[in-house]
């Protein structure tokens, strides 16, 4: 028998023996699934471990874990376009061509607004050079400003109380008398360039060691004419003026005197029509000299006027406007006009 013959054989080797030792079974390493999730998730709870340990069938529960923290800060990570349309689809009932239509709005309105900032920079920058501009001037006006409140000289200007004017001639009359007068103005009328339909004022002066000095209104007959009644120069205010409106057919000259006595007034008028032709000629360019026509009593627009060769080619017409103001001109719309402007002015 085999088994018989191992028995009785010789043992020819030496055969080893497992030397047997208390309690190292109890010692030894043995590894578990227990022991791993104790090792490594630092969990040894007993509720806790049931819950990581697998169930009858096999399978783990799977432990939720908190959103980390950067999801938290940045929404941007989890947030896409995905899930807002999503959204908008799901929850505000908005379809697909809405929201198609507001992207592309959105698109636009971007695009539009890209355009106009360049619009904007340059606007900007214009109106940044204009204040620049506007502050240089304005600072550049003060100065000279300051400069003719400080200057030594001292000039004075005449505005007028009887009528307002558009321009302001100074003439000077210094070295002059008589004739050479009112040839002066004559050619002041004739050669002073003026708007249409505006009135200049020739402000007839003398020049003294001050300051120029306008001469009043007896001053001014007494040197420049020789046949004005002395009684009606006396009734004249010192206020008065010379002056010249302009049309189309060219530059009319008037004077305006002022009275404080109608009565003499009038009655001096009517003795200098007599030789107003020659005194005041030739500043009253239109008349011919020598004249043997007559003044003649006529109505323009509720006026009561003297016309000197009839109304449809007047050569030297005058009215009193009002009871303290006379004018005496050569033309009916200068009339017309100054005494519109003596009513306003009033």
């Amino acid at each position: 028998m085999p088994e018989n013959q191992n028995t009785n054989e010789p043992q020819t080797k030496k055969e080893k023996v497992s030397k047997i030792v208390t309690g190292a079974l109890q010692k030894a390493l043995v590894r578990t699934f227990r022991s791993d999730i104790v090792k490594y998730s630092g969990e040894n709870n007993p509720e806790e471990l049931k819950k990581l340990l697998p169930t009858e069938n096999g399978t783990a529960p799977i432990k939720k874990q908190p959103p980390q923290k950067y999801q938290e800060e940045n929404e941007a990570v989890v947030h896409t376009l995905k899930d807002d349309v999503q959204d908008l689809v799901r929850n505000k009932k908005m379809s697909m061509v809405r929201m198609a239509a507001l992207e592309s709005e959105k698109r636009n309105i971007e695009a539009s607004v890209k355009k106009r900032n360049p619009w904007k920079i340059t606007m900007f920058a214009s109106l940044t050079v204009l204040f620049i501009i506007t502050g240089a001037v304005v600072i550049a006006g003060g100065y000279y400003a300051y400069l003719l409140n400080t200057s030594t000289e001292t000039t004075t200007t005449f505005e007028s109380n009887i009528l307002f004017a558009e321009d302001l001639q100074r003439i000077d009359v210094s070295e002059r008398s008589g004739r050479s007068i009112l040839t002066t103005l004559s050619l002041a009328v004739d050669r002073r360039p003026a708007a249409l339909g505006t009135i200049t004022e020739l402000y007839v002066s003398y020049v003294t060691a001050d300051e120029p000095v306008r001469l009043t209104a007896m001053e001014f007959l007494s040197r420049a004419t020789s046949n004005t009644p002395p009684t009606f120069m006396q009734t004249l205010d010192p206020d008065y003026m010379i002056g010249m409106y302009t049309t189309d057919d060219g530059n009319m000259p008037f004077v305006v005197l002022k009275t404080n006595s109608y009565s003499y007034a009038f009655t001096g008028m009517l003795d200098w029509e007599r030789s107003i032709v020659q005194d005041l000629s030739p500043l009253m360019s239109r008349v011919a000299l020598p004249t043997t026509e007559q003044f003649e009593d006529t109505v323009v627009q509720n006026l009561d006027v003297r016309v000197l060769g009839g109304m449809r080619n007047p050569k030297m017409l005058y009215s009193f406007i009002n009871r303290s103001t006379i004018v005496i001109t050569t033309d009916v719309r200068t009339l017309l006009e100054v005494a519109n402007r003596v009513r306003i002015q009033r």
